[in-house]
């Protein structure tokens, strides 16, 4: 039975074909002649990994390659291309996602056909399939793609690929259309209740916290008390907590990592008026520290388990659902909390770049995406502080006849001033 002896991702691979039969590849060359035992695999890997980095690549490797691409199945291809390109540039939540996608989606639908066959057909089916049959939406689709484009596109930037397979099997395509993003808001009204249901919560803090800033959960859950500075009043958002399941990885574990996007490590204000509740959950929370005593860790998180360590993220669903039953209202996500911050800036006239920024978004162009119908609940109130123009008719009305009668193409002729 053929073995893959797994390597670390962007070191290529080595697959024991047979007893006395390797193949070994790296970015979509691959070199399996003479090679008989593992040590002569390794040591041709080693040789592959340099020629195909330092481009000094062999015709015989190339004709080689070329011979391999020809039985190597898409799912086998995607396998190569997540570890040897795209393991090199991902994060560690992107490559958890990638990996998902192919082990779940693609390679039980398209994972079979070879490479060199795969048409847009096939493509066109495999979305209908998630759509129609397993009820997903574009967006979600969308992100399924994502894995199988890349290692496509990069499989045409090679040489070897280009000779068997000279068309984009992309080409005539279309993803099912992605409907807008249904955002929960509470009312005012709802906040408040929100807010009052909190009291005596052990996490009453990182809901308000949330409500007063607009920080993405990961953000929060990864706070420590020095991003929080009481005297220039800001916060100091660089990291974020998810769990995750990088490429060396048996299974998935929270990790620390940098938030969402660039632009997403940034300061924020921080309101007086949450300083007293976070001093009082501070103070709180050393009570927690003298009772778990030794047991406590000390990274200083500001929003943490019982005994100092990161929250399960997962664990937010049942303590914000209770809070919301408590207040009797519907139901909310922890990224609602987010959203609504979003809408009281709006309706306190704050500017679409001002919020842009203290969310995080990588432009301006992303915060319209996701918030333009809330934009659109604020211009009734916006628009009618001109209103007023218009309330003296009579006015502009003379003012508009006088304009008329005294226009310089209406005076061509000289006008003769009445005597007295």
């Amino acid at each position: 039975m053929a073995e893959d002896l797994r390597r670390d991702k962007g070191s290529g691979s080595i697959k024991e074909l047979a007893p006395n039969k390797y193949i070994v590849r790296y970015k979509g060359f691959s070199i399996s002649k003479g090679l008989n035992t593992k040590a002569k695999a390794v040591t041709a890997l080693k040789q592959l990994v340099n020629d195909v980095d330092n481009g000094i690549l062999t015709k015989e490797e190339i004709k080689e390659s070329q011979k391999d691409f020809e039985g190597l199945t898409v799912g086998e291809w995607l396998d190569l291309w997540l570890r040897d390109y795209a393991a090199l540039t991902l994060d560690d939540s992107s490559y958890d996602n990638y990996e998902r996608n192919i082990r779940i989606h693609l390679k039980p639908r398209i994972g079979s056909i070879l490479l060199t066959e795969l048409t847009a057909v096939d493509i066109q089916n495999l979305y209908s399939h998630l759509h129609n049959a397993l009820g997903l939406e574009g967006s979600t689709i969308l992100k399924i793609k994502h894995p199988l484009s890349g290692a496509i596109k990069q499989a045409l930037l090679l040489p070897q690929f280009k000779e068997i397979m000279k068309s984009d099997p992309f080409i005539g395509t279309k993803v099912p259309k992605t409907k807008p993003p249904e955002i929960r808001v509470m009312s005012i009204e709802e906040q408040s209740l929100f807010m009052d249901a909190c009291k005596g919560h052990r996490l009453e803090a990182f809901f308000l916290f949330a409500l007063a800033t607009g920080m993405r959960k990961g953000e929060l859950l990864a706070l420590e008390w020095k991003d929080i500075d009481f005297e220039k009043m800001q916060v100091n958002i660089s990291k974020s907590v998810s769990r995750k399941k990088g490429a060396k990885d048996v299974k998935s574990s929270l990790k620390v990592g940098n938030p969402k996007t660039y632009k997403s490590k940034r300061n924020i204000p921080l309101l007086s008026t949450i300083v007293p509740i976070l001093e009082d959950h501070r103070k709180r929370q050393e009570k927690e520290i003298s009772i778990a005593g030794s047991a406590w860790n000390q990274k200083q998180i500001v929003f943490c388990s019982t005994v100092g360590s990161y929250i399960e993220p997962r664990r937010l669903k049942d303590h914000i659902e209770n809070v919301t039953e408590a207040a009797g209202i519907e139901h909310i996500t922890v990224h609602a909390l987010r959203h609504t911050f979003v809408c009281r800036c709006l309706e306190k006239n704050v500017s679409i770049k001002a919020i842009s920024e203290i969310l995080g978004h990588k432009d301006v162009e992303t915060t319209l995406k996701y918030y333009a119908h809330l934009i659109g609940t604020t211009q009734q109130d916006q628009i009618s502080r001109i209103s007023d123009i218009f309330e003296q008719k009579d006015v502009i009305a003379e003012e508009t006849k006088y304009r008329q009668i005294f226009h310089p193409k209406n005076h061509r002729k000289r006008v003769e001033m009445p005597t007295r």
